[in-house]
């Protein structure tokens, strides 16, 4: 036996540890939660990353495979909705149509304008493209007549005719023979011969004078371009005969055409005198 007396054992508490156990576990789980924290290492501030070197942007080139139209005009031809693509750097007109999207679209240029006698404008195109067709094939046909010879520089667009006037020509006139002889035409040349389509503005007889000239009376009629961009003065009593005959009016589009100067003889005062007259032809379309 031992010298010392000790306690004697306590009898284990089933109840007591049944009721300790939540208070052991949750106390257990925070001296972990808590020793977690302590343990981490203060973390040193990071250094800025170094700023990305500038990179160089590809230079933005001209995309050659679509361009922009510097105008854009749509108006019917040949019964169709036609389109007519203007482009001034590429010297071009592209005509297209909805209606015969399966045909390639058709090209109207300053050779083309120059071997059809035509102004080269959205006006000489629709011109163009009365005479020739939307057929591309027709179109082709009538290109391959155009003067082959290339354009220079930047090609010199022609501008609107200058209003015709009605001045005797160097060239000697024929005296008329007998009233039944035929017509004596001098032919028109340069851009008073290209024929001009437009819609009747107006028509009748008007007073012609100004910058030191003497003024006289005479017919005169003013026709609209198809685009409506500008007018035009034709000057000739041989209108008033085309307007009777053709029951023109107001309007009405047509395709008019200075063929020349018609030479003839009147008599004053018992004398023959040499007279000369704009002399033209004109279509309704």
């Amino acid at each position: 036996m031992s010298l010392y007396p000790q306690a004697p054992k306590k009898p284990d508490d089933f109840a007591f540890k049944l009721l300790s156990f939540p208070f052991d576990t949750l106390e257990a789980i925070g001296s972990r939660i808590a020793n977690a924290f302590t343990s981490i290492p203060k973390q040193q501030p990071k250094e800025p990353a170094p700023a990305p070197v500038a990179e160089r942007i590809p230079d933005i080139t001209a995309n050659q495979q679509y361009m922009v139209a510097d105008r854009v005009y749509r108006t019917e031809v040949c019964g169709r909705n036609v389109s007519f693509y203007q482009y001034h750097a590429a010297q071009v007109i592209r005509i297209s149509c909805r209606e015969l999207r399966h045909l390639k679209p058709l090209e109207f240029t300053p050779a083309i304008a120059e071997g059809a006698a035509l102004v080269y404008d959205i006006d000489g195109a629709i011109q163009w493209v009365r005479q020739t067709g939307l057929d591309s094939n027709s179109a082709k046909h009538a290109a391959s007549k155009a003067p082959a010879r290339p354009v220079k520089g930047a090609a010199k667009t022609q501008s609107p005719p200058w209003d015709v006037t009605e001045e005797p020509v160097k060239a000697k006139p024929v005296v008329q023979a007998a009233a039944n002889a035929p017509l004596k035409i001098v032919p028109a040349n340069g851009n008073k011969s290209v024929p001009f389509t437009g819609k009747i503005v107006s028509f009748g007889t008007t007073r012609i004078g100004g910058d030191g000239r003497k003024p006289y009376w005479t017919y005169a009629m003013t026709l609209r371009s198809e685009t409506g961009s500008y007018e035009k003065q034709f000057i000739g009593e041989h209108l008033a005969d085309l307007v009777t005959d053709l029951g023109l009016q107001e309007g009405q589009l047509v395709r008019l055409q200075l063929l020349g100067k018609h030479h003839f003889e009147v008599e004053v005062n018992g004398k023959m005198e040499e007279r000369c007259r704009n002399h033209y032809a004109i279509d309704t379309l």
